[in-house]
């Protein structure tokens, strides 16, 4: 299947990108990002999972309060043929600027979780070495990942409280592999 990431010209296989180089099914690719503000109260996690092989996508989003009020909200979505844009129900995920700024929203929905925040990378990634494992001929793992650190910039409700995610007091990481 054709995506608007087949008219670029940086493919690396002859297949379309909705494909990738291998059959096996535990093939996954994965974006993590967290924030934090400095005092402790608040703390943000959300994460996507890409399975082509398997033809699903899925997301969450972690919102604690106080280390003691945990708001989540998870998504799970069949991957074809939306599959050259990065949202699973009110969960999205957008590149503004490549390995500069990212944002990631989250869409009024019925858990009353919802907010807009940008990650503005504080310095370039860092791009770790590949892990590889095998067991008895098979490959049980082969990944190379990412990560980054930058100051994150929105806002965050939770059942109608809404905090305001800012540069100075709040901090972000991000791991995509």
């Amino acid at each position: 299947m054709l995506t608007r990431y087949d008219e670029l010209l940086c493919h690396q296989t002859v297949e379309t990108f909705d494909s990738v180089a291998t059959s096996a099914r535990e093939w996954t690719e994965r974006i993590w990002f967290s924030a934090h503000d400095t005092s402790g109260e608040y703390q943000l996690i959300a994460g996507f999972g890409h399975y082509p092989n398997r033809n699903i996508m899925d997301a969450f989003v972690c919102f604690v309060i106080g280390g003691k009020t945990q708001y989540c909200v998870r998504a799970s979505r069949v991957l074809r043929p939306g599959f050259d844009h990065v949202r699973v129900g009110p969960i999205s995920y957008e590149v503004v600027e490549p390995l500069k700024r990212l944002r990631l929203s989250i869409a009024e929905n019925d858990h009353g979780l919802s907010g807009e925040i940008d990650f503005i990378a504080a310095m370039p990634p860092h791009e770790e070495d590949a892990q590889f494992n095998r067991t008895r001929g098979r490959v049980l793992e082969h990944v190379k990942r990412y990560i980054q650190v930058g100051r994150p910039s929105g806002w965050i409700s939770a059942c109608g409280k809404r905090v305001t995610v800012d540069g100075e007091t709040w901090r972000a990481e991000r791991d995509h592999s």
